[in-house]
């Protein structure tokens, strides 16, 4: 990562979204270190028969406790009856949100400054905010990127994925920057990628970048849910 001296590479997870099924994986380890970890992901993959959503992460940043637990996804749940998990991209001054919601950091010191972006989501959507305001953080705690992956499961039974990506004002005057961490997207005809221009690196086709600061929603229709009346 251009610009940082002491960034670490520690930690990957993923989400997988089924008809029938949800399964999520965190680790520690860097990606390409976790072969057990790629295989799990592969074969469940090759086992989808239907619809999914797939989302992944990779944690890279510049300090902080590593675990696996401080890697992604990372979940939050808000009062008002929506459940989310959330993979964050962007470096990101996690004090500054703390603030901005009104929580003591030095309580979640061990913790991914991701955490923040949840509790601050969550803050907003229990206020009744629109998904795209409850998005928004202090420009100051934004170093240069923000880009966001959501899958909700709302307070009206239904299921949504949400991208939204964001690479603040002063940084976009640096091209290498809007080159790392600009989102592409590719749609083919049963499936659509959006995700990091490093893929550009290793499949070469035409994608089209994603209009910065607009959220992208997708309504998730497939995942199976009813209500058992006990007879």
């Amino acid at each position: 990562v251009k610009g940082l001296k002491d960034q670490h590479i520690h930690g990957w997870g993923y989400l997988l979204v089924t008809s029938k099924n949800v399964s999520t994986y965190l680790t520690s380890e860097f990606i390409r270190d976790d072969v057990s970890g790629i295989e799990k992901l592969k074969t469940e993959v090759k086992n989808i028969t239907g619809k999914f959503v797939l989302f992944a992460e990779i944690r890279v940043t510049d300090r902080g406790y590593v675990s696996a637990f401080n890697s992604h996804p990372f979940t939050f749940s808000t009062k008002n009856g929506i459940d989310g998990f959330l993979f964050h991209n962007g470096f990101l001054d996690g004090d500054v949100v703390a603030k901005d919601i009104g929580i003591n950091p030095e309580l979640y010191k061990t913790k991914n400054s991701s955490t923040f972006i949840g509790l601050s989501i969550s803050k907003n959507l229990e206020q009744g905010k629109s998904m795209l305001e409850s998005l928004f953080l202090p420009d100051d705690s934004i170093r240069t990127t923000y880009n966001l992956m959501l899958f909700i499961h709302d307070n009206n039974g239904k299921f949504k994925a949400y991208i939204y990506p964001h690479i603040k004002k002063s940084a976009l005057a640096f091209d290498y920057i809007c080159d790392c961490n600009k989102l592409l997207r590719k749609d083919y005809d049963d499936l659509i990628y959006i995700g990091s221009s490093t893929i550009s690196d290793y499949i070469h086709e035409e994608f089209s970048v994603l209009e910065n600061n607009k959220l992208l929603e997708f309504d998730i229709d497939f995942v199976e849910e009813y209500y058992f009346s006990g007879e």
